[in-house]
């Protein structure tokens, strides 16, 4: 029996088409050879005429069914795909799958097993493929390799993990350290090797340092950085006290390979920063503890140029501790911008402990408002977890719309970033899952409040199968919420597609940010 053919010539490679000979046909349509035949097809003309305008898209339709199945039963994913018959000849555009190549594509398409042979052996003629080459940051993930690159970074209210682990079992033994330490959240930038497999003791070195991170939550160190790689592991770590760090030490002692654990450990005596200070709005108190005379300095100064120095109770310790806890005069040069604002008239509080900031005022202008936000944002870029209460003198009460939109827009950066997709892709990650976590714990504050969920992508693609997207990644947000507790009736799912767009879609980065989700509050159910 005569085999089909593969045109793979260079002039074919050249002009980007495929082509697909059937057996015996030599790329013709097979057509009895008996002379009488011609003379009855020639009285059935006119019939054919008529007939012609529903066989042919029948025919199409039948072939494009029958293509996307073959497809699929053979593992490929269809949906970035777009298939375009004109009678017997097939054009396939969009983006090509995951690990699938043209050839893959090409060969699985004229494959017998795959084909009905009454309509695939005498039906497709010529196979044009035009695909895009998949986002390169997923290539850029499948080309990662099986060398273990793991860096954890823990603050009292976040874990932050980034690197690469060699098996998705190695990636959620780090995450559930991460939560049992103990944290508020848990920032999952890890990625798995491509092969997913552990190489010979990769296991029991993220055994070490999931042992170690379940030790390094806020009840037993100000701040962590742990290093993993192929060689060593290596930390820095501020303790409590004795104890925490003596668990510590007994972790990172304790292994069973020729593997090197080095590290620091610094142990302080109050632990954080813990500063308040209160304007009732002409006197303001300062009261706490400071970890140097340098941070005290800071704290009087800009209090001094906001209410005068006359007007200052000063209550702070100091545990002269600078040099032990990364990041504190960051942290009381944040909250001394805040309080240059508070002028006579300024009534509140701005309380600083750990890394988390809380503001609580009413102030006179909006212009004064206005600075504060500002400055708050400059600290959250910074590393702080702020909470910030700004009203003015006799305004009027803001809706709870207004408030919960609010809350929300402060998730926005984290949304942006983590609650994102792969081209083509609607299914939420592990990092995406802990944002919407978050957003769940917004929500729970207003539970007579309805929200829309949109969703939105780039513009690779047509518009019409970029709609339906944008729907089903706005769905996929909107079923997890319900999970969650969220009622079903406070969720609207809305598709916008590419039609609004945040970014330029003419870069990798920007079509990755166009990709997204955002949450809008819509109105009250009461």
């Amino acid at each position: 029996m005569a085999e089909s053919t593969l045109d793979t010539s260079a002039s074919a490679s050249a002009s980007g088409w495929v082509s697909y000979i059937p057996p015996g046909s030599a790329g013709k349509m097979p057509w009895p050879g008996h002379k009488s035949i011609v003379c009855v097809l020639g009285a059935l003309c006119a019939v054919a005429a008529v007939t012609l305008a529903w066989a042919v898209p029948h025919f199409e339709y039948r072939l494009d069914r029958m293509s996307k199945d073959r497809l699929e039963r053979a593992g490929i994913d269809t949906n970035s795909l777009n298939f375009s018959w004109n009678y017997r000849d097939l054009k396939l555009t969009g983006v090509l799958p995951p690990s699938v190549t043209v050839e893959q594509l090409a060969t699985v398409l004229r494959q017998k097993e795959y084909a009905s042979p009454a309509l695939f052996a005498n039906g497709m003629r010529q196979l044009q493929l035009e695909l895009h080459q998949p986002d390169p940051v997923v290539a850029e993930y499948a080309a990662s390799d099986q060398s273990l690159r793991v860096s954890a970074l823990v603050s009292q209210a976040e874990v932050e993990l980034n690197g690469v682990v060699q098996t998705e079992v190695q990636r959620d033994r780090l995450v559930d350290a991460a939560l049992r330490s103990g944290v508020e959240r848990i920032n999952d930038n890890l990625e798995v090797a491509i092969e997913n497999r552990p190489e010979p003791g990769g296991d029991t070195k993220i055994g070490t340092l999931a042992d170690i991170l379940v030790l390094s939550g806020p009840h037993n160190v100000v701040a962590a950085q742990i290093e993993l790689d192929e060689d060593h592991l290596n930390y820095h770590i501020t303790a409590h006290d004795n104890e925490s760090a003596a668990a510590i030490e007994t972790a990172a002692a304790i292994t069973l390979i020729d593997f090197q654990v080095t590290g620091k450990l610094d142990l302080i005596k109050n632990g954080e920063v813990d500063v308040i200070a209160r304007s009732d709005g002409s006197r303001l108190l300062l009261q706490g503890s400071v970890l140097s005379a340098e941070q005290r300095r800071r704290l009087a100064f800009a209090v001094g140029e906001a209410v005068g120095s006359e007007n200052i109770i000063d209550r702070l310790e100091v545990s002269d501790l600078t040099a032990r806890v990364a990041g504190a005069d960051e942290r009381i040069a944040s909250m001394a911008n805040l309080l240059t604002q508070f002028s006579p008239g300024v009534k509140g509080e701005v309380a600083l402990k750990g890394t988390t900031l809380k503001v609580n005022a009413t102030v006179a202008s909006e212009q004064v408002r206005a600075y504060m936000i500002e400055m708050a944002a400059v600290a959250r870029r910074d590393g702080l977890t702020v909470v910030d209460n700004l009203s003015l003198l006799n305004e009027k009460p803001v809706s709870d719309v207004v408030l919960l939109q609010r809350e929300l827009n402060e998730l926005a950066d984290e949304i942006r970033a983590n609650v994102v997709f792969g081209s083509g892709n609607t299914n939420l990650t592990r990092a995406a899952k802990i944002t919407l976590d978050s957003v769940v714990e917004k929500m729970a504050g207003y539970p007579d409040l309805q929200i829309e969920v949109e969703g939105h992508t780039d513009n690779v693609g047509r518009s019409s199968v970029n709609e339906r997207l944008s729907q089903q990644r706005a769905n996929s947000v909107r079923e997890y919420l319900i999970g969650k507790q969220i009622a079903s009736d406070r969720l609207v799912a809305v598709g916008y597609g590419d039609r609004k767009p945040i970014d330029s879609n003419d870069t990798t980065s920007g079509r990755q940010r166009n990709r997204r989700v955002h949450f809008h509050v819509v109105k009250s159910l009461k």
